[in-house]
């Protein structure tokens, strides 16, 4: 399969061990940042395809790497971001469309593979 690159937002590490699990388990190759602002350095220096966001996190949060990611997409390739949250919100989901997608935890392995690789498909099209 792929040896795409996937970075992986979360504060909790548990979180983001698992994610990694799944995701290596479909051949993905696992980028993970603690924090918007760790992410945002990984998606300058790694290039990845796709990001997997939290939403609640300290120092920058999901919010705060959107508000960076719109200033990018007017001179840069922006990976699809799948935001991978607790919170429930509309508004939220709705801004998950905009970037790609919404997810609420917990999430089973095989959804998020496949929402994983619906997003990967669309933005390689």
């Amino acid at each position: 399969m792929s040896t795409l690159k996937v970075l992986v937002v979360d504060d909790s590490n548990a979180v983001r061990v698992r994610i990694s699990q799944i995701l290596r388990s479909a051949r993905y190759e696992v980028l993970t940042a603690c924090d918007g602002a760790e992410a945002m350095e990984l998606l300058h220096k790694e290039n990845p395809r796709l990001m997997i966001l939290d939403v609640k996190m300290p120092n920058v949060d999901g919010y705060g790497v959107c508000e960076q990611l719109n200033r990018l997409r007017a001179s840069a390739d922006v990976p699809p971001v799948v935001f991978l949250t607790s919170v429930n919100s509309k508004a939220l989901e709705l801004l998950g469309h905009e970037y790609g997608a919404y997810m609420q935890k917990p999430v089973e392995p095989e959804q998020l593979l496949s929402v994983v690789g619906e997003q990967i498909e669309k933005a390689c099209a």
